[in-house]
């Protein structure tokens, strides 16, 4: 899950709006599977709050700001949970 968002990060940090979408939809997927998992259950309305404006900034197109809240906003939340293999 952490390397998926990794992924999508890049993409869109780097103006690769589809293939970022297609691995933050993976993310998110992922993050679904493991929702009761305590760390995530704590942290799930910051991550709820973050990800709201994941979605704002991707509706602007604002690539970068999708990026950077998904790197220094989500990924802090998710420090602990047990990682997919990707």
């Amino acid at each position: 899950m952490i390397a998926k968002l990794h992924r999508a990060a890049e993409a869109f940090r780097v103006g690769a709006e589809a293939s970022g979408s297609v691995a933050l939809m993976e993310m998110l997927d992922s993050l679904e599977q493991i929702t009761a998992h305590p760390m995530v259950e704590t942290n799930l309305p910051g991550i709820a709050e973050c990800l709201g404006g994941v979605m704002a900034a991707q509706s602007r197109g604002d690539w970068t700001g999708v990026a950077d809240l998904l790197e220094y906003r989500v990924l802090p939340l998710l420090e602990g949970v047990p990682t997919d293999s990707d």
